[in-house]
C-alpha cells in the first residue's frame, strides 16, 4: 500500500486540521464499517447517481474502500505502538520493587563475599555504590553490580529476582531501563503514526461529506435511501442526547 501522505495527497483532501486529538467524532472501527456499507450503496445505486446527478458513485466508491483500507492500516499501526509502551509501562511499576530489591540483596552477598575473600579493591568499588537514590540510579547500581560479578567469575544466586546467571540479570535491567524510559513518555505529546491516522480519518471524513451532499441530491424525494447514507452511530447518539436533554427538561420543570 502507498504511503500514507501520498495516497491522501492523491485524493487532493486537506489534512491540515487533523494533526491533534478530537477529530475522532466515530470511533475508527465504527466509521470504517460505515464507510465500507456506503461504498456497497454507491455501487448499487451507480444508476441513480449518474442518471440524477451525473456522478461516478463507483469511482467514488473505490476511493472510500482505498481510504478505509488505509485508515485500517494506520489505526493498526497506531495501536501496536500504544499497546506496546502500555506493557513497558506495566513491566516498569511491576518490577520496580524487584530491581532495588535486586540491587540490596547483590550488595549484600557482594560484601560477604568478597570481605571473606579480603579483596580490598573490589570492596571499595562496591562501597562506591550509591544508595539508589533515582531509579536511574537503581539501574545503574545494577549494572556496576553486574560488571563486578562478570569480571569476578562470582554467580549467586538471588532469592528476590530467581536469575542465576549474569547474563539473565543484564537483560533484565536492559529490559528494565526501557521500561522505565516508556513510562516516562509524554501521552500529550505528538505522536506521528497518530498523526498519520488522524490524516486518514479525516481525509475519509471528507469523503463521506462529498458522499453525503450527492445522495441529499441524488435522493432528496426518497427519504428512506437518503437516510441509508447518514452515521448509524450518529443516529443513535443523537437520540440519546436528545432522549437525556428531554428528560433533564422534565425533571427541571416538575421541580420548579
Amino acid at each position: 500500500m502507498a504511503d500514507t501522505a501520498s495516497a491522501i495527497e492523491a485524493f487532493n483532501i486537506d489534512t491540515s486540521g487533523a494533526v491533534e486529538g478530537g477529530i475522532l467524532e466515530i470511533p475508527v472501527q465504527t466509521f470504517i464499517t460505515e464507510m465500507e456499507g456506503k461504498a456497497t450503496l454507491l455501487t448499487q445505486h451507480a444508476a441513480q447517481f449518474e442518471e440524477r446527478v451525473f456522478a461516478d458513485s463507483k469511482e467514488l466508491a473505490t476511493r472510500v474502500m482505498k481510504l478505509t483500507a488505509l485508515l485500517r492500516e494506520r489505526e493498526a499501526g497506531w495501536l501496536r505502538e500504544a499497546q506496546t509502551l502500555d506493557s513497558e509501562v506495566r513491566f516498569w511499576f511491576g518490577n520496580k520493587d524487584k530491581l532495588y530489591a535486586l540491587n540490596r540483596e547483590l550488595q549484600s552477598r557482594l560484601l560477604i563475599k568478597f570481605k571473606r575473600e579480603n579483596d580490598l579493591v573490589t570492596l571499595a568499588e562496591l562501597k562506591d555504590i550509591g544508595a539508589c537514590e533515582t531509579d536511574s540510579d537503581a539501574i545503574s547500581d545494577g549494572r556496576r553490580h553486574c560488571t563486578i560479578l562478570k569480571n569476578k567469575k562470582a554467580v549467586i544466586t538471588n532469592q528476590f529476582y530467581q536469575v542465576e546467571t549474569v547474563n539473565e540479570m543484564i537483560a533484565f535491567l536492559d529490559h528494565i531501563d526501557k521500561a522505565r524510559t516508556a513510562s516516562l513518555v509524554d501521552r500529550t505529546a505528538p505522536n506521528e503514526l497518530r498523526i498519520l491516522r488522524d490524516k486518514a480519518y479525516l481525509a475519509l471524513v471528507e469523503i463521506d461529506r462529498e458522499i453525503a451532499e450527492l445522495a441529499d441530491g441524488c435522493f432528496v424525494h426518497e427519504p428512506q435511501i437518503r437516510a441509508q447514507y447518514v452515521s448509524a452511530y450518529k443516529r443513535e447518539k443523537n437520540r440519546r442526547a436528545n432522549k437525556n436533554r428531554a428528560e433533564k427538561l422534565k425533571s427541571e420543570s416538575t421541580d420548579a
